[in-house]
């Protein structure tokens, strides 16, 4: 593991720990971040892709042990990273599972604008308004599949249609429950 020793003008109150899920100690591929096991996979991929943000990314795994970063000290070892889009992505999936396998509502994650800047913090809060409205839709209409009536509309013949349908379902419950395509 990569890590650094930082001077102790630069050691403070570990603003870094915003960024990752609670209970972090590691980017494990055998612990998926989120619900999605297999993008997780993936995603960790990219640390792969790109040497800088995987030392970056050591550097962060590190700093349980060792010194402590200050937000202006973070922010300035950020830039570089978040200029690539998929490294934002992974670490606003990071931020966005930070509870476990449930995204987190935006009122209870620690607002990292200062860590960010007011352009990628306006990517996070974006991405998180989509995602959690997909995730939030999914969970209505998978309970609404729940329901016996449902249920018994969705077999035909002897065949259960739920996942045929859920396709032609999702996009209507997404707009008229959640203005998803309507708000932008």
């Amino acid at each position: 593991m990569v890590g650094l020793v930082l001077p102790p003008s630069m050691q403070g109150k570990p603003v870094w720990r915003k960024l990752l899920p609670t209970g972090f100690s590691g980017f494990d591929p055998e612990q998926p971040c989120g619900y999605w096991p297999v993008l997780w996979q993936r995603w960790l991929g990219y640390r792969e892709s790109d040497a800088a943000f995987g030392d970056f990314l050591a550097f962060l795994e590190s700093l349980p042990s060792g010194p402590a970063l200050d937000s202006e000290a973070l922010a300035q070892q950020l830039q570089p990273h978040l200029a690539r889009p998929r490294n934002r992505f992974f670490l606003f999936i990071l931020w966005f599972f930070r509870e476990g396998a449930r995204p987190t509502p935006l009122a209870e994650l620690p607002d990292l604008e200062t860590l960010l800047g007011a352009e990628h913090w306006a990517h996070f809060t974006r991405w998180h308004r989509k995602y959690h409205t997909d995730f939030v839709a999914l969970e209505c209409l998978l309970a609404w599949q729940q329901q016996p009536e449902v249920r018994a509309a969705y077999l035909y013949r002897g065949v259960e249609l739920q996942g045929v349908l859920d396709y032609p379902a999702f996009p209507r419950m997404l707009d008229s429950l959640f203005h998803a395509f309507t708000d932008e």
